[in-house]
């Protein structure tokens, strides 16, 4: 059954809260009326301002309204951004050592005080009436010099890429294919992506002229704007019937013209997405506490001279879960939790080498997330750059996109922050223009594209693929022929290696709890350079031995990709079914 528009909810702009990082003489004041001043400046922009470290208060202000918002059935994304130390993973984590079994037994099973936005609005939406049970399911990356690894599965790099169709359904769900099917192995009438079959041929010149109108259109809309010299706005979003899975085929959409109709749909706007990375269920507050600190033991971070913990990547948790809906269909939501690297100044942070190079990376990458802001604010119908780098694809749904988005721009207080406190309140300000058009989207009980056992059988065709392709040597590793004691001594160097990896994790995450609890570190911080020094010394001797190619071949990059390809389809069938590990 082809989808169609239900509804429709005005674009809205996206939500800009302030927190204020408390210190000795601040130099940040806020105003009766809720603006904030520093110096000579003063900033309106702000729904909210939050001074001090209570993450209740803080949830109130800037978390609340996007729990509503989600309940009612949009994905929602929760970003924090500022400069380095100025409490950004505070406010999205928590303060070190807070994320643990033990706090949640001292509060009875509920909500520890100390957790901050991402732990308390995920056990909020749990507790809400309508969330599927075993629905609530999680994954983690960091971008880290414009690569995506995947912090649950051993910083296993991760590619990104356009959203696409995994297949095409070109018949019911009794056509075997045919003869065209046959050709590309199509499996209950659903044929790969990269099929070139007459009828795929036909649907891809279709979603071409699609796209084709829906350009024109908005191009018309952007002049007929400017000849009237008003503000042009997005058009109100709409809620759609149909699955993320679906193809593009037969999906309504709401243009920016606002002239899309069932009759005539136009395509979606190129979205971007990260492909394999795993997904982990949550179940409650003990699953949460695990998963974060997962995410903390495995993130990039280095010491410099404003922050004992600087964060060194940009961190992207995603959240997915089911809404039941009273007509017996279900709605699927994705929170996003973003908390950013912070801008900083290598002059003043005094970071050298290799940690010079990661302030470079993150400052890059933020001017690029400025320029798409600036592109998106001026409303002027010109291109917005998403693709200038890793970190603004992968934000393209929350800028500009069909999500609900909360901005929190944490600042420091004190005089000596006082001009990258200003520059990040400037940079919110441009935040607070852009508009976004959140969507619902609503798995009807009778769909027929894309449902889960057309994604099953796209699962089928891969992963005989990929069987395929392992079979021919391109999955890499030692290879029959290699010698066996050269054999040996590379296989116990890399379980060494994955023993210190892992003592590495365990000190990171113990050395966290006994902050929280006040405990002294010294030997557990001791414990952990030595086992650095470990890695870095076995890990050199495995890479010494890897680029032998006697005893060690790479994975071909086709490998790679389908790979990652199996595993986007496993855990898109795992938000279907409700499973998980």
């Amino acid at each position: 059954m082809a989808p169609k528009l239900a509804g429709r909810h005005a674009a809205c702009d996206i939500e800009l809260a302030v927190r204020i990082r408390p210190g000795p003489e601040p130099v940040v004041t806020v105003t009766d009326a809720g603006a904030v001043q520093v110096g000579s400046e003063t900033f309106t922009m702000q729904s909210s301002v939050v001074c001090g470290s209570d993450q209740v208060v803080a949830f109130d202000a800037m978390a609340s309204r996007l729990v509503s918002r989600a309940q009612e059935g949009y994905s929602c994304t929760i970003l924090a951004y500022g400069q380095t130390g100025s409490g950004k993973t505070h406010t999205m984590f928590g303060p070190p050592g807070c994320l643990t079994e033990a706090a949640v037994a001292a509060v009875g099973g509920g909500i520890p005080p100390t957790w901050g936005l991402f732990p308390r609005t995920v056990l909020t939406m749990m507790q809400l009436p309508g969330v599927e049970a075993g629905s609530v399911h999680a994954s983690a990356v960091e971008v880290y010099h414009e690569h995506v690894f995947d912090l649950l599965d051993e910083r296993n790099e991760i590619s990104v890429g356009s959203t696409k169709p995994i297949g095409q359904k070109v018949g019911g769900v009794a056509d075997i294919g045919g003869n065209d099917g046959r050709k590309v192995g199509a499996v209950n009438g659903v044929h790969p992506a990269s099929c070139t079959c007459h009828k795929c041929f036909k649907g891809q010149e279709a979603r071409k002229e699609a796209e084709k109108a829906a350009r024109q259109a908005k191009a018309e809309a952007a002049i007929a704007a400017r000849k009237s010299a008003a503000p042009r706005l997005r058009s109100a979003a709409a809620v759609v019937l149909g699955g993320p899975a679906m193809g593009a085929a037969g999906a309504a959409y709401a243009g920016a013209s606002g002239s899309a109709s069932a009759a005539a749909p136009l395509a979606p706007a190129e979205a971007f997405t990260t492909i394999g990375e795993k997904l982990l269920p949550l179940r409650g507050a003990e699953d949460v506490a695990r998963f974060a600190r997962t995410v903390e033991a495995s993130r990039t971070a280095k010491s410099h001279n404003l922050n004992d913990r600087s964060s060194r990547s940009h961190c992207l948790v995603k959240v997915h879960l089911a809404l039941s809906r009273s007509e017996g269909s279900r709605t699927r939501v994705t929170l996003l939790f973003v908390d950013l690297a912070g801008s900083e100044r290598p002059k003043r942070t005094g970071v050298e080498g290799e940690a010079q190079a990661e302030a470079v990376s993150i400052n890059s990458s933020l001017s690029a997330l400025g320029r798409v802001v600036k592109a998106l604010g001026s409303r002027q119908g010109e291109h917005v750059p998403y693709r200038d780098s890793t970190l603004t694809m992968l934000l393209r749904d929350s800028f500009g996109g069909k999500s609900c988005t909360s901005v929190v721009i944490n600042v420091a207080g004190e005089a000596e922050h006082a001009e990258e406190t200003v520059c990040s309140l400037r940079f919110g300000s441009r935040m607070s223009v852009v508009r976004n058009s959140p969507t619902v989207v609503i798995d009807s009980a009778a769909d027929t594209e894309r449902t889960t056992e057309g994604v099953q059988s796209a699962l089928a065709i891969c992963r005989e693929q990929l069987a395929q392709m392992e079979a021919e040597g391109m999955g890499g590793g030692i290879p029959p022929t290699a010698p066996a004691h050269e054999v040996k001594m590379l296989q116990e160097n890399l379980r060494k290696l994955k023993e210190e990896e892992r003592e590495v994790k365990d000190c990171i995450i113990q050395i966290a709890e006994a902050r929280g609890t006040g405990a002294g570190t010294t030997a557990l911080e001791a414990r952990l350079k030595s086992a650095r020094e470990k890695v870095d010394i076995i890990g050199g001797v495995v890479g010494r031995q890897q680029t032998i190619e006697r005893l060690w071949t790479l994975p071909k990059p086709a490998f790679k990709r389908k790979q990652n390809e199996v595993k986007q389809l496993e855990g898109q069938l795992t938000l279907m079914l409700g499973i998980g590990e």
